[in-house]
């Protein structure tokens, strides 16, 4: 196997396992629980997730993508909000829209791939969510911001992949028709 897959298939451990620690999170702790310990669990959850999906004989391509698409983009409403730009609303839109570019470059191999990235999207965005939390760099727009991008940029990412794998599962099975 190749490190490349190992890399793929880590990512999109981490993306699942970071939501499942986030829901975790919110299920079962108070909310006046520490973030730091928060952050700690979401992390941990990231690595197991992670460490489990190295296991799994399938390869992931676009959900891995997803994730480091969601980190970034999470990454840049963090920052345009901390130096103080205005209409971080309007740029939040923006970075949604440049990183789901990617996923018309990395297609899904498989359609568990493709469904994977409505998870590993959001999983992305939570992570950067966190840490920036837990740190005090998040602003009251970007607070905001993040969860509803992370939202509809799970859907629109959802929809960009599972039409891409149709697409190409549909193309693939034409037969050509070599009848005069």
């Amino acid at each position: 196997m190749e490190g490349r897959e190992l890399g793929f298939k880590f990512l999109t451990g981490a993306g699942v396992g970071g939501f499942l620690a986030f829901l975790f999170v919110i299920a079962f702790f108070p909310i006046s629980i520490s973030p730091w310990f928060s952050v700690t669990v979401l992390i941990a959850g990231s690595v197991a997730g992670g460490a489990v999906f190295i296991l799994i004989k399938k390869n992931f391509v676009s959900s891995s993508i997803s994730y480091l698409s969601g980190l970034g983009t999470s990454f840049a409403i963090v920052l345009t909000s901390l130096l103080g730009v205005d209409r971080v609303t309007t740029l939040a839109f923006a970075f949604m829209a440049v990183s789901l570019v990617p996923l018309y470059v990395f297609k899904p191999v498989s359609l568990l791939d493709a469904v994977l990235v409505v998870v590993d999207y959001p999983g992305g965005m939570i992570t950067v969510l966190g840490l920036a939390g837990a740190s005090g760099m998040l602003t009251l727009e970007a607070g905001f911001m993040i969860p509803f991008i992370a939202l509809i940029g799970a859907f629109s990412a959802l929809t960009i992949a599972v039409v891409l794998y149709l697409l190409h599962v549909k193309v693939s099975n034409i037969k050509p028709n070599l009848k005069p």
